[in-house]
Parts: structure tokens; C-alpha cells; sequence
């Protein structure tokens, strides 16, 4: 890619008619909102389009974004590389599945105690339904059978 067209981004529509002239290695740099962040945009668009070995190394805000991530839960831990920021989504991924599965458990254990608590008050019940049967039944044989010594 030896130049770029930059008249159809809106900062620039009237003021750049003719191309950029590229090099091998190009500076871009201007105040805020002078348009960098627009042509860093269209030269990565322009370059994807060619499927070149061209390559475009973009320091913009969005490639810090991408590769350098602050953790919320380690205070002052940076990681840097997209891979390091991909494996900090995915360890995030799999701590919030960790969440989700150790909530699930504690409902699980407090149902487990709930059954507990009704098997042991069924077991009760069962008993003192038991002891009653046996108390009526002896009365009743202690009617039938009379006693002797």
C-alpha cells in the first residue's frame, strides 16, 4: 500500500483531496480529535482488504484496550498481550462458572438438610405411631389374658 484516500472521512473531506503517501514505516500524530484514530481505522480496513504480507501495527486507544487488561478483583494486576487478555476472559468465564455451580451445591445442601429434617420427623412420627400400636395391643391382650400368680 503506497497511499491512502482519507476524503471520505468527514475530518477530512475538504481539507486532504489528493492521497496520503505511505512508506514503509509512517507517523501519525496531530492534537486530539484531528482524525489519527480515522485513518488508523481505514489503514487496518484498507490492509485486511488487500490480503497482503502488508503489516499495520496500530498503537491507538483500541489496541491498548485489546491487549492490556487491569484486574477488578487483583488490585494493581496488569495483563498485556491479547493472548494474556483472552486468557483472562476465559479465566473470568470459568470463575463465574465456579459461581454458579457453588451456589447450585448450597441450594443442593440445603435441600439435602430439608429431606434430612422431614425423614428424621417421618422416622419420629412412625415411631410414636409404633409405640401406641404396641401400648393398644397389650391392653387389649391384658383384657384378654387374665393375669395369675
Amino acid at each position: 500500500m503506497q497511499s491512502l484516500f482519507v476524503d471520505d472521512i468527514p475530518c477530512f473531506a475538504r481539507s486532504v483531496p489528493d492521497p496520503l503517501n505511505l512508506k514503509q514505516v509512517n507517523f501519525i500524530f496531530g492534537p486530539n480529535g484531528s482524525g489519527k484514530s480515522s485513518i488508523a481505522r481505514k489503514l487496518e480496513v484498507e490492509s485486511s482488504s488487500l490480503n497482503s504480507d502488508l503489516k499495520i501495527l496500530l498503537y491507538n486507544r483500541e489496541y491498548k484496550d485489546r491487549i492490556i487488561h487491569e484486574s477488578n478483583s487483583l488490585k494493581g494486576l496488569l495483563t498485556v498481550g491479547s493472548e494474556a487478555v483472552e486468557a483472562k476472559e476465559n479465566l473470568d468465564a470459568a470463575n463465574e462458572q465456579l459461581k454458579l455451580k457453588e451456589e447450585a451445591r448450597e441450594r443442593n445442601y440445603a435441600r439435602i438438610s430439608s429431606l434430612d429434617s422431614e425423614k428424621e420427623g417421618e422416622e419420629q412420627k412412625r415411631t410414636r405411631i409404633e409405640l401406641t400400636i404396641r401400648e393398644l395391643l397389650w391392653n387389649r391382650r391384658a383384657k384378654e389374658v387374665p393375669v395369675t400368680f
